[in-house]
């Protein structure tokens, strides 16, 4: 005969993996860890969005980011270098920057980029909403 104490301590196990089992397999049934756009699709693969938009972009004043199809980004405000990385489907874009330069400028720059933007692929125009809510149209640079 197993004493009442030894009984509840092998209770408690046998009672708590099959709960967390259950917990465990509802968490996988959910889908994947992937993150969900304002569309509520889930973000595609990289590679889904990298013939799109890898390439070089610029906007009129002279700023121009350019996107490889590894997720990587760098580029120019008009003044300073940056660089980071951009994730997400072409109608939700997501980008991490920082700054590879720091140079005092006369001028402001002419692309306002901050540390996380917003953006969507919109043919041959980028749209990107900073931090601050500045929204930055670029434009799909041509081959030469």
């Amino acid at each position: 005969m197993v004493p009442r104490r030894s009984a509840r301590r092998l209770a408690l196990p046998l009672v708590l993996v099959p709960v967390l089992a259950l917990l465990v397999t509802a968490c996988a049934a959910d889908g994947d860890d992937v993150n969900r756009g304002p569309s509520g699709k889930a973000d595609a693969d990289i590679a889904d969005v990298a013939g799109a938009l890898t390439g070089r972009w610029s906007e009129p004043k002279g700023g121009t980011i350019e996107f490889t199809s590894g997720g990587a980004l760098t580029g120019m405000d008009g003044c300073n270098t940056f660089e980071g990385s951009w994730t997400g489907t072409e109608s939700a874009l997501r980008l991490k920057t920082k700054s590879t330069s720091d140079h005092r400028c006369v001028a402001a720059p002419t692309l306002p980029v901050t540390a996380e933007m917003n953006g969507l692929l919109d043919g041959d125009t980028l749209k990107l909403r900073n931090s601050d809510g500045d929204e930055i149209d670029l434009e799909r640079t041509k081959a030469e």
